[in-house]
């Protein structure tokens, strides 16, 4: 036996020995070859070897082999496919179980794996070949009977595998999953289970943990228990899983499942390699998982993010991905705990919102994200029902809404809540992606988003919701505006770079306001901002909180103590507040408006700002009353003020009116302004020369201006100025100024002028002048230095006719006494006024002015081609001459008037006029204001005259001075001294009337005057005449009186003597009253002496041959001759009555009184008592009858 024994142990000793020597001697290569082939063969896979292949049996079972690959061959229309490399596989398994069937595989480490698993375009699985396929199918229809009920018993202690890499790619969507780095151990009791896996691997840059365990597969069992948990270590994240797997057919899994982060914000990142601070919580989700390869739903859920908790359901379908669907998530949820958006609002404020306001392109964020990257395909469903949702104090209960996402479309179902203080809002949106790209790491990544909403809102108590978002200070300013009820309502749209409201409004009580807008991005400088208002109603003052009466009785501020800033100060400080940190275009309708207590009709401006230039296209302002203001134009840099380019207008009915609406002064604007319609372009590079146009209509006319506008910012001058003035009537113009002027017919005409203006070297130059008035017509230059303390003004002035009474206001049909009886005052005619002469432009401003005229009229003053030469320099006018013809002759006249520097003080005047062959009822009528005279042949007159006052009646009260009038040849008409003389030569016509004598000598018919010769002095206003001769073939007539000026009277006595018959008494006609209209006595008795003595003769020499004896000789005959003729001759005849002297004119009645028509005399005439005369005797009636034959036989 113990040999036996000794044999048996050598033979084992042999035999280990042989299986650990023997395997060494075994050329492992040679059969590599046969390894393949048997592959191939079986499966169609390609095998190589590119390393060594060893077997050993001893110290226990192992294989080794290194550098596998595994492929799949090339066929007609695909390349080879690689399944598998291997870098080294080896595997020990424990001797001794073989022995008794059973199979301990002690370790299997696989060192780089790589598996890759590929199906192609046509959706062929490429790892399937077409042996594995047919061996499919025979071995679907083999009988496996005879294994059934066997296990085979196999054992795995250690599969380890290092750095391996698992692909999977399908060429139809082009994804592809990769897991790399995958270091994993696996156990098993047996091919039964129960298994454990414990292993990492990175899948998409993130570092995954697993950690499974299973229970044993029972025989017949469905089911197989598993416990695993999926870690994400970097964000301290991981998924729990507790439940079972269906076995067979699909896989199936249902369990306890809970998702739990720390930071949900860094799990996400992870994937997307993007914080969001906003979801920096933890979140924990729990609930009963049921899952297949295709779908999967969690019900009764809870849900935790932070301090927020919710349960619902999530359901997903398609997790396969089948026909390239997109997995579909379907989550609702509902809360009962307070969510506050605080946070959330907090943190997205602080991104980068200030930076973008100051034009970092680079710090700008977008509205919506340019892309949403999803991990895979994905459609979901948000439902979600909350108890309350507060932001910055203001909550909202009962919210509810439902988010969708479809593809690159994720829409906002609905929107709902109430709101703080009462009201509801209810809001859809739709976030629509235009184009979608698949990821290498195979989720999706969305670009191009839009974003469409809808929303409306009210608000029973608005301050309660705005005072959440709103400054408390901004609220306060809104006064009561807010005590009303409030609806809201907005549709729109928003892209990365531009968020749009469409269209919206906005109700506030009784104000309505329709409201649209956008605002753009610009990653190149200030974002785009837009608004468009249309609205009535609005009461500005309520949003502003004015208390517009305690305004109107405020005490206004004192002014301020400091200097004043500079104008260019001032504008410039208020065109850098419309330095916006964004571009903005407006675009306002507002009817109704109602600023500073006043109402107006409507507001309107259409404009922008953008890169600092201003482009208002109009802007405009109307009030209830018809007036207007209106804008338009471009500033193309507002921070410098250059390239401009505007129009303002302006339209008024009552523009007193609406400049003291705006705290504008008018008491320097003329009386009864009325409307006013302006119109003033400016354009210019810069403020230092701007070209204007303006046009003005107002009081009846219009002014047309062009020209330049120097240092508009600094000392604002004009240039280059065109300018046109046009009335319809230049007296209605002057009266808007001088309400008393009044203008002759000639000049209640329409006004035309013109003129350029020029600036150069701080002088205008009126170039071009034309001005026509009526039928007058100027042109001319002149030049204005202002640049001296003292402006100077020069030029040269042609007109036409002047008529310059007309012009200055002077009514030649009013001129004479003003007194209703014809007379003038005792104190001065109402023609002069007491009005102290206003001075002050004679020391304002130096002049020299040449003016020229083909006629100047003034009364009865008819000047032709006059020609005036005056200066004024230093207070003192200067009339060097004024020359022109007058009526056939001409006029010199020359003078100086001086004035004060001082305020109520006296002017002196020193003229001298010298007219030569003038007309002579011409000249008389110029000085007299009326005919006084119809006359024939011409006269001069030289006079000088000085006076001084402070008035024009104190200047002709003052006038002192001398002068003569002198002619030849003169006829005058209205009296005929010849006829006169020839009728007392008459020995018929002297028996005539005395009455028809004088009678028919002074009306009608005319009287030669050889010469005329009438020196003059003038004192006291007062011109006295002592020896005024007129001498002529008929009579000499001898003057001797005075004219009054200041009363405008005359009282003169011209004597008549006679040439012929020499015995002719001279006769006295005195003439006194108005010096336009004097009255005229004739005196009678003298002539009646004359001619009662030539009767008185005649008749005795007649009566003395026929009579003389029976009368009782001559003085019998000389009685009776004289009681026929009225008596004796101590009583010849009586005197013819004097008539009474020309009453003084009363004193003109005071303003307000009645002038009666005519000045009644003191007492009514009576009528001559006739004397009875006794009875002819028979002598005298005898006498008679002679008388009778001797008259009448002539």
């Amino acid at each position: 036996m113990k040999k036996i024994g000794l044999v048996a142990g050598g033979i084992v000793v042999v035999l280990l020995g042989g299986a650990v020597i023997a395997p060494s001697f075994v050329d492992w290569e040679k059969y590599k070859p046969l390894i393949q082939s048997k592959v191939e063969d079986a499966t169609g896979y390609e095998v190589t070897f590119g390393g060594k292949l060893d077997l050993a049996v001893l110290p226990f079972p192992h294989l080794v082999i290194e550098n596998l690959g595994v492929s799949v061959p090339a066929t007609a229309g695909r390349d080879a496919v690689e399944l598998l490399t291997l870098k080294q596989a080896e595997v020990s398994v424990a001797l001794l179980p073989l022995l008794s069937k059973r199979v301990e595989v002690n370790t299997v480490n696989l060192v780089e794996p790589v598996i890759r698993l590929e199906v192609a375009k046509d959706g062929t699985q490429t790892w399937m070949t077409e042996k594995l396929s047919a061996g499919k199918k025979d071995d679907s229809g083999a009988d496996q009977s005879a294994d059934a009920g066997k296990e085979q018993a196999v054992t795995l202690d250690n599969l380890k595998i290092e750095k391996g890499t698992f692909i999977y790619a399908d060429r139809r969507t082009a994804k592809e999953t990769k897991l790399d780095g995958i270091d994993a151990v696996i156990k098993a009791d047996s091919l039964s289970g129960p298994f454990e896996v414990k292993g990492d691997f990175d899948w998409n840059k993130q570092t995954i943990e697993i950690d499974a365990q299973t229970g044993r597969m029972e025989k017949g069992a469905n089911t197989l228990a598993l416990q695993t948990t999926v870690g994400l270590p970097a964000s301290k994240s991981k998924v729990n899983f507790s439940g079972v797997v269906a076995l067979g057919g699909a896989p199936e899994v249902q369990g306890e499942t809970s998702v739990e982060t720390p930071d949900l914000s860094a799990m996400i990142a992870s994937f997307t390699g993007k914080p969001n601070p906003v979801l920096a919580k933890a979140v924990n989700v729990r609930g009963m998982l049921t899952a297949s390869a295709d779908k999967a739903d969690m019900k009764t859920a809870t849900f935790a993010f932070g301090d927020i908790k919710a349960s619902g359901s999530i359901a997903v379908a398609n997790l396969g991905g089948k026909n390239n669907a997109p997995m579909d998530v379907q989550v609702v949820l509902a809360s009962d705990t307070p969510v506050n958006l605080d946070p959330f609002m907090k943190s997205a404020g602080g991104s980068g919102t200030k930076s973008a306001a100051k034009g970092d392109a680079a710090t700008k964020k977008p509205f919506i994200p340019d892309t949403l990257a999803m991990p895979m395909a994905i459609d979901a469903r948000i439902d979600a029902t909350l108890s309350s949702l507060s932001a910055k104090g203001a909550t909202f209960n009962n919210v509810k809404f439902v988010v969708e996402k479809k593809a690159g479309q994720i829409r906002l179902v609905e929107q709902s809540g109430e709101m703080p203080g009462g009201g509801s809002l209810k809001s859809s949106a739709t976030l629509a992606y235009a184009s979608s790209t698949a990821a290498k790491n195979g989720g999706v990544v969305y670009s191009n988003p839009t974003l469409n909403f809808e929303t409306s809102a009210t608000a029973q108590k608005p301050v309660t919701i705005l005072s959440a978002f709103v400054p408390d200070a901004t609220i306060k300013s809104m006064g009561t505006l807010l005590k009303d009820s409030m609806a809201v309502t907005a549709k729109g749209t928003v892209t990365p770079t531009k968020a749009e409201v469409n269209s919206g409004s906005l109700d506030l009580g009784k104000t309505k306001v329709d409201v649209a807008g956008s605002y753009a991005l610009d990653k190149s400088g200030k974002d785009d901002a837009a608004i468009t208002l249309r609205g009535s109603g609005i009461n500005i003052d309520n949003f502003i909180a004015r208390d517009v009466k305690a305004e109107n009785n405020a005490v206004a501020p004192a002014p301020a103590t400091g200097a004043a800033k500079p104008m260019e100060t001032v504008i410039r400080e208020t065109v850098a507040k419309l330095n916006l940190p964004v571009d903005l275009s407006v675009d306002a309708v507002l009817d109704n408006v109602t600023m500073r207590g006043v109402t107006y009709n409507a507001i309107r401006v259409n404009g922008a700002l953008k890169d600092n230039a201003l482009d208002v296209k109009s802007a405009a302002l109307e009030d209830s009353d018809g007036n207007a203001m209106s804008m338009k134009g471009t500033v193309r840099d507002l921070k410098n003020l250059t390239g401009l380019d505007i129009v303002l207008g302006g339209k008024t009915s009552d523009t007193e009116a609406m400049l003291k609406s705006f705290g504008v002064k008018t008491d320097k604007l003329p009386k009864n302004f009325g409307p006013l319609d302006l119109s003033v372009a400016l354009a210019g590079e810069k403020p230092e020369s701007l070209n204007f146009t303006a046009n003005a209509k107002a009081m009846d006319g219009e002014l047309q201006a062009s020209g330049n506008v120097v240092n508009a910012l600094t000392k604002p001058d004009v240039d280059k100025i065109a300018a046109r003035v046009m009335h319809p009537n230049f007296e209605k113009l002057i009266q808007r100024f001088s309400p008393t002027y009044r203008a002759g017919v000639g000049i209640k005409k329409e006004l035309d002028a013109y003129a350029n203006v020029n600036l150069a070297d701080g002088a205008y130059d009126v170039t071009g002048i034309k001005i026509n008035l009526g039928s007058m017509a100027l042109a001319g230059d002149v030049r204005a230095d202002m640049k001296a303390a003292k402006p100077s003004i020069t030029g040269k002035i042609q007109a036409g006719t002047v008529p310059l009474d007309q012009l200055v206001g002077k009514d030649p049909a009013s001129s004479g006494s003003k007194s209703a009886g014809g007379g003038a005052s005792k104190s001065g005619d109402l023609r002069w006024s007491r009005n102290a002469i206003n001075t002050a432009w004679m020391q304002a401003y130096n002049m020299d002015l040449a003016v020229t005229a083909k006629t100047i009229t003034y009364g009865n003053w008819v000047l032709d081609n006059a020609d005036l030469g005056v200066t004024l320099k230093d207070g003192t006018l200067n009339i060097a001459k004024m020359n022109a013809g007058v009526q056939g002759g001409t006029m010199a006249l020359s003078g100086t008037v001086k004035s004060s520097a001082q305020e109520r003080q006296p002017i002196a005047m020193d003229v001298k006029a010298d007219f030569s062959n003038v007309a002579l009822e011409q000249l008389a009528s110029g000085f007299s204001g009326s005919k006084p005279i119809k006359a024939k042949g011409k006269a001069s007159l030289n006079m000088a005259v000085k006076a001084s006052g402070l008035s024009p009646a104190a200047l002709i009260s003052d006038l002192n001075g001398q002068g003569k009038l002198s002619g030849e040849n003169v006829v005058i008409e209205g009296f005929d001294l010849a006829a006169l003389s020839r009728s007392l030569v008459s020995t018929t016509k002297v028996f005539d009337n005395i009455s028809g004598l004088v009678g028919g000598a002074l009306k009608g018919g005319q009287t030669s005057f050889d010469t005329i010769d009438g020196p003059f002095t003038i004192a006291e206003g007062i011109v006295r005449y002592d020896n005024f001769v007129m001498k002529g073939p008929a009579a000499t007539i001898t003057n001797k009186g005075q004219v009054n000026l200041p009363l405008w009277t005359i009282d003169m006595t011209s004597t008549i003597d006679l040439t012929e018959p020499e015995d002719a008494p001279n006769l006295p006609v005195r003439f006194q009253g108005p010096l336009d209209k004097p009255g005229n006595t004739f005196a009678n008795s003298a002539l009646e002496s004359y001619v009662g003595a030539r009767i008185n003769q005649k008749l005795q020499k007649e009566l003395g041959e026929k009579l003389g004896d029976k009368l009782g000789g001559d003085d019998a005959l000389s009685g009776v001759i004289g009681g026929l003729l009225g008596g004796s001759a101590p009583k010849a005849t009586a005197p013819t009555q004097q008539p009474a002297p020309v009453a003084e004119p009363e004193v003109a009645p005071s303003a307000g009184e009645t002038e009666s028509a005519t000045t009644q005399p003191a007492t009514e005439p009576q009528p001559v008592q006739q004397e009875q005369k006794p009875a002819m005797t028979p002598e005298e009636e005898l006498i008679r009858g002679v008388l009778g034959g001797v008259l009448g036989g002539r």
